[in-house]
């Protein structure tokens, strides 16, 4: 994970999230980018929504790379899944997906 860390383009990642905005209702929203490296967590490790809030919360890497610090709560597991609704909704999927791939692909 370091090592992705490292060499991915996040601003680029960024950019296609740039549409998502926390709502003005409730508690401040978790930054676009750490719960769409939550999604990425979820499908290397095959992990469910309850099964991503678990390891984000418990493993210091997992925290690390979402950049979710200590003293903050981590995203449960409904908050995960109204995120990847919402990428859903906005037709980011594929846009996303495709930048990842192609950051992949170019580290080979």
């Amino acid at each position: 994970m370091e090592d992705i860390e490292k060499t991915f383009d996040w601003g680029a990642v960024e950019a296609l999230l740039a549409p998502i905005h926390g709502s003005a209702k409730g508690a401040p929203g978790y930054p676009p980018l750490a719960m769409f490296k939550i999604l990425l967590l979820q499908q290397w490790y095959t992990l469910s929504d309850p099964g991503a809030e678990e390891a984000v919360r418990d493993r210091l890497s997992f925290r690390r790379f979402c950049g979710v610090p200590l003293d903050r709560e981590t995203p449960d597991h409904s908050s995960i899944w109204r995120f990847r609704q919402t990428v859903e909704r906005l037709g980011l999927a594929e846009a996303l997906l495709a930048e990842a791939n192609r950051q992949l692909d170019a580290r080979v």
